[in-house]
């Protein structure tokens, strides 16, 4: 029986420390995070796998150094991983970043831009002026003046740019994203790039939503600007986005300050300025995108959350404050703003 009773006891221990190391190993073979942040590492010529796995482990892109190379063993690619520059994300796997390794994806003619949400056609031109001026033999303000003159030319041939007005400009199609561009591309390269980009990830099912409200996709985008630059988490932008749209079916004026400050830019905050992209001084949206918004802002513009809110702001620290009445509204504005 004493026997038996430690035989029980040896099997118990194998399986809990079979069970633990397939744990170990299979959460070291998830990605680090959920959310996509671009890392640049140099993989030198001759590097064993240790010392990949050691660059990886210290650019934050791999959990474990000993399973990245217990599972490149495994797979047998030891001698596959390629020298070179590569750009990987924190949410790739490490069988995903083992497959670029040994693709040999690196980064060699191109330079990495990353455009972020909410920046209007001028700061995009102005940051990408930056990137180029310094691969090619041009000044940073002559490559943006380049940009700027391709981004307000919107006679294109792409269909959701149809309801853009006549002499009106690319602003709110110019995708936000992580971008690889040849050093030696042109202004209308990086432009066909940007709309290729917004074609894919805002496709036609997406945009066809639209007409549901009754506006045109361009207006919704135009919506959309507007709640990219007003709003953080989805929850409150959807929120917003059915306040906005009430208000625009009853006639009461959007009231946003970010179309204000579309106008007034660093001249400071001015409800009285005459301008159609005054949503206090005018009904209505404004004439068009204030801001290129990405996806989450796109989305729920077109996909709001229907509730009896009229009025909202947000706190010094991004926070949403909703209110049904404009007396609830008052209260919140000497609750967080005063």
């Amino acid at each position: 029986m004493h026997t038996r009773f430690r035989l029980l006891f040896f099997l118990s221990a194998v399986i809990l420390l079979t069970l633990t190391g397939v744990f170990w190993y299979q959460n070291g073979l998830r990605a680090v995070s959920s959310e996509a942040e671009d890392k640049t590492i140099v993989i030198a010529q001759g590097d064993s796998v240790q010392n990949i796995a050691d660059t990886l482990k210290g650019a934050g892109l791999i959990r474990s150094t000993n399973v990245f190379r217990l599972y490149v063993k495994l797979q047998g690619v030891q001698s596959d991983l390629q020298a070179g520059t590569y750009v990987l994300n924190t949410d790739l796997s490490v069988a995903e970043i083992t497959e670029r390794l040994s693709d040999g994806d690196v980064l060699a003619d191109e330079i990495l831009v990353r455009l972020r949400e909410g920046l209007t056609k001028e700061q995009i031109a102005q940051q990408l002026g930056d990137a180029f001026a310094e691969v090619q033999d041009k000044s940073a303000d002559e490559l943006r003046k380049t940009f700027l003159l391709a981004f307000n030319d919107a006679n294109r041939p792409y269909d959701f740019l149809a309801d853009v007005p006549v002499n009106g400009t690319l602003e709110g199609f110019l995708f936000p994203d992580t971008y690889r561009f040849f050093k030696n591309a042109t202004a209308e390269d990086v432009t066909v790039k940007l709309l290729d980009t917004f074609a894919e990830k805002v496709p036609v099912e997406l945009r066809a939503e639209a007409d549901q409200y009754g506006y045109s996709f361009y207006e919704m985008l135009t919506l959309a600007s507007i709640i990219e630059k007003e709003l953080q988490k989805t929850e409150d932008r959807r929120l917003a986005a059915d306040l906005f749209l009430r208000r625009l079916e009853i006639g009461q004026a959007l009231q946003s300050d970010v179309t204000v400050k579309y106008v007034t830019g660093n001249d400071g905050f001015d409800t009285s300025v005459d301008s159609p992209y005054n949503t206090y001084k005018y009904q209505g949206l404004p004439p068009g995108p204030i801001s290129n918004p990405g996806l989450d802002a796109i989305t729920s513009a077109l996909q709001p959350i229907p509730n009896e809110y009229y009025y909202f702001l947000t706190d010094a620290d991004d926070v949403a404050h909703f209110a049904k009445t404009f007396a609830e509204h008052s209260v919140n504005v000497q609750k967080y703003l005063e």
